[in-house]
């Protein structure tokens, strides 16, 4: 089933992300963010784009956050929508600017619209459907065209399997400890908890489940995790994907939960940090499993990404 906003798609709307047209936003400071604003920045360098124009389209929507659509893999039309934290965004990135619609926005719709985004599927289209209609989507100015609920297994995975898990999960995720310090939780894709830790499929077919991606549930349907990025980069990828939407394009995942309390406010501290931090990975050293568990307060991360509470 196709979900898209009431509102026809308004090429001037559109135009003015790129042109610089005030008849539908206004720019604002961005020490004065608020949910909604998009945020436009560089796209990444690549050949043949000038990438000091501002191209790119996020949305502010709290927390330090920013959620937004990119294109998986250059070669085909699979599209990924991922939040991310907004300082991370901008150091990666460079300079932004920050666009606020005129006469506000219905906060409700959008919280809604962006919870449903986090667990859809969107093809990318250059023309129809990309960044820009998708910032303007979530703010009921344009058309975006995603699938709502279950759906089938997605036949791509990208390039972001994180093989290196496969080293050190086995010395992380023993058996040993996960007796020591987690229980599993039979019901717990279906009812989980902040805190509880998904372990999804390698893709390459690793007949122990602990030996998997490793991701913290952090809740409200989002799952936060480590991720290599594509290409020869050795930066990392921090973000929140929706539970549905790895569910989908993951497989199957086993939950686990930590032995005795959990410091709640720990735990959201912990991941607002490593949400505005850039991550240099390492698929032997500084992987998903170092990650998660450094989220759970059960590993060490390096302190500039995940910082210690107080």
């Amino acid at each position: 089933m196709l979900s898209s906003s009431s509102s026809t798609r308004d090429y001037k709307k559109i135009k003015f992300v790129l042109s610089g047209d005030k008849e539908f936003f206004e720019e604002v400071s961005e020490s004065n963010l608020q949910p909604g604003d998009i945020v436009l920045v560089p796209f990444l360098s690549t050949p043949g784009i000038n990438s000091n124009i501002f191209q790119h389209a996020a949305v502010y929507c709290g927390d330090g956050g920013v959620i937004h659509f990119q294109r998986m893999i250059p070669s085909d039309k699979s599209g990924r929508i991922s939040k991310e934290g907004f300082n991370a965004m901008k150091k990666e990135r460079g300079k932004c600017r920050i666009l606020r619609k005129k006469g506000g926005i219905n906060l409700n719709d959008f919280r809604c619209k962006v919870r449903k985004a986090m667990n859809g599927e969107a093809y990318y289209s250059l023309r129809r459907n990309n960044c820009i209609h998708f910032a303007l989507y979530l703010l009921d100015m344009a058309e975006f065209y995603m699938k709502l609920g279950t759906g089938g297994p997605e036949t791509w995975t990208g390039p972001q399997t994180v093989a290196g898990a496969v080293s050190t999960a086995a010395f992380f995720l023993c058996k040993e400890m996960l007796g020591q310090h987690f229980d599993e939780v039979p019901d717990g894709v279906a009812e989980p908890q902040p805190g509880d830790l998904f372990l999804f499929p390698l893709a390459s077919g690793c007949p122990d489940w602990w030996e998997g991606h490793a991701s913290v549930y952090c809740g409200d349907g989002e799952i936060i995790h480590l991720e290599g990025s594509s290409g020869m980069s050795p930066s990392g990828i921090v973000a929140k994907h929706g539970k549905s939407h790895l569910l989908r394009t993951r497989g199957p995942a086993k939950v686990l939960r930590k032995k005795g309390s959990l410091d709640a406010a720990a735990l959201q501290q912990r991941i607002r940090a490593a949400m505005d931090q850039v991550v240099e990975y390492d698929a032997v050293t500084c992987n998903c499993v170092h990650f998660a568990l450094a989220l759970l307060g059960l590993g060490q991360f390096t302190t500039d990404t995940v910082g210690a509470t107080t």
